[in-house]
């Protein structure tokens, strides 16, 4: 993990991933992160703090150990998060400890669901400019619980090939 703490950009897709190590949600300099096209059922941001094992990479003999620099809430620098073509509903996407600095987040392609509380805590997101949700299981009505002032700089809400339209957005 040590060797990780300054990793930037982390692009895992493509991979049949089930799972996302949860411990690399601790990585605290990682801008971009690509979990795309795998089979991913969850993004369980909470689980940053878990135990990491590192004991075959360290000589426990030794009277210094190096430091393991691990972040102090899940991914503190990211603000590209790209998750499309996986199997995430908005259940499974621990929407309290999601990351605070995300600029783009895409998670198209994914059975979503009602996404009332995760639309509500991206809304909170003072940071977050684009979203892309196209081709999600996702309705409008996941849009009617917005707090006053949500999506402050939003530029861009891709929900294309969804039950969203324009008319049903404007009623909330």
């Amino acid at each position: 993990m040590t060797i990780l703490a300054s990793l930037t950009t982390l692009d895992v897709s493509n991979n049949s991933f089930e799972e996302f190590p949860p411990a690399l949600f601790s990585l605290p300099a990682l801008i971009t992160l690509n979990v795309s096209h795998n089979k991913l059922s969850s993004l369980p941001f909470s689980k940053f703090g878990c135990k990491i094992d590192i004991a075959g990479d360290i000589d426990t003999g030794a009277f210094f150990q190096p430091e393991v620099s691990r972040a102090i809430e899940p991914l503190p620098c990211l603000h590209v998060l790209d998750a499309s073509h996986n199997r995430l509903t908005a259940s499974s996407i621990d929407v309290e400890f999601i990351p605070k600095n995300i600029q783009r987040l895409t998670s198209s392609h994914n059975p979503l669901g009602d996404s009332s509380d995760l639309i509500d805590a991206l809304s909170r997101l003072t940071d977050l400019q684009e979203i892309h949700m196209d081709h999600c299981d996702i309705s409008a009505e996941s849009f009617k619980h917005l707090a006053p002032g949500g999506f402050m700089r939003i530029s861009v809400l891709d929900v294309r090939e969804t039950s969203v339209t324009e008319s049903a957005m404007q009623l909330y």
